[in-house]
């Protein structure tokens, strides 16, 4: 049940959450333990899990808003822009490093062209990786 915009749990309801974003009511835990090896049904969604989807959904919409309100990827070079895009989606997958890389003419060289690191709050480009002959 979804109240001032947050999930809270109905008083008549009480049980587990499984795990795996469902909440299995306590009869059929209970129902399981006797009836050993039997798999669950699947239960109602999970108040905890729900909450937790519904915010993430939220964190990266502000991301996503925020860079398209910057605007800075419509008025600047392609690198400064891969620079902020690169620091937001480290940001919103809470990741150290976001890549962009690109292929040369006959693709035997791949070339980092923007790399952020979270931690340092760092930009830097210029690794390559040699693609290695069959034989």
């Amino acid at each position: 049940m979804k109240k001032n915009g947050q999930f809270v749990a109905s008083s008549n309801k009480t049980g587990t959450c499984s795990g795996r974003g469902t909440f299995i009511p306590e009869a059929e835990i209970d129902f399981l333990k006797k009836e050993a090896g039997k798999a669950p049904a699947r239960g109602l969604p999970c108040l905890a899990c729900m909450q937790k989807s519904e915010d993430q959904l939220h964190r990266q919409s502000t991301f996503l808003l925020s860079l398209i309100a910057r605007g800075s990827w419509r008025r600047t070079d392609l690198k400064t822009a891969l620079e902020e895009i690169t620091k937001i989606c480290s940001e919103l997958i809470q990741t150290e490093h976001v890549n962009v890389w690109w292929y040369n003419d006959d693709c035997s060289v791949i070339s980092c062209y923007e790399l952020h690191e979270a931690s340092t709050k760092t930009h830097s480009s210029g690794e390559e990786l040699q693609m290695i002959a069959d034989g």
